[in-house]
């Protein structure tokens, strides 16, 4: 099975590009958005082991920490996600 994967430089820079064509708040990052989508997967429902390797991480514990970001997201008030 090939397992080809994007470079992070390519990925960086298309977001760059389309954050300029939209007039993005400059402090929306690429990394903020692979933050958010991570947190909103494991919210959901999104299986840990499955996000490790959708983010490319080599060690669980790495992943690990948006299990405590999706847990706590709750706790903030006036935001419900269920």
């Amino acid at each position: 099975m090939n397992h080809d994967h994007i470079n992070s430089k390519t990925i960086v820079n298309y977001f760059t590009l389309k954050k300029k064509d939209y007039d993005l708040n400059e402090n929306i990052t690429f990394h903020s958005l692979r933050h958010s989508f991570a947190t909103y997967y494991l919210m959901n429902g999104g299986n840990i082991i499955t996000l490790k390797s959708m983010l490319g991480h080599t060690n669980l514990g790495t992943t690990g920490m948006y299990i405590h970001i999706a847990q706590n997201f709750n706790q903030l008030e006036g935001i419900r996600y269920v």
